[in-house]
């Protein structure tokens, strides 16, 4: 049941990373004006979808930063009014 479940995660993964790789490919011989190598599609797609989860993982990590010092000034505020 797992493996069923992983199989068909990573099958969409890689059928994303492979539909983004010939965009950006596509798009690039169109500014070059020389064809392109194929391969070429497999490796730009997972980069780009890499690309994107860091980007997400990133703007992740900021929000639970913020989350974080809201915190302890929510905790320091407190503080304060109960010693005044």
């Amino acid at each position: 049941m797992y493996a069923d479940l992983l199989a068909g995660a990573l099958m969409f993964i890689y059928t994303l990373s492979h539909s983004i790789g010939e965009l950006v490919v596509g798009f690039i011989q169109y500014m070059v004006g020389k064809p392109l190598p194929v391969e070429l599609n497999d490796a730009v797609g997972t980069l780009a979808v890499l690309t994107v989860l860091l980007g997400i993982a990133g703007v992740a990590r900021r929000f639970a930063w913020v989350i974080v010092i809201v915190g302890w000034v929510f905790i320091i505020v407190r503080i304060v009014l109960l010693v005044i």
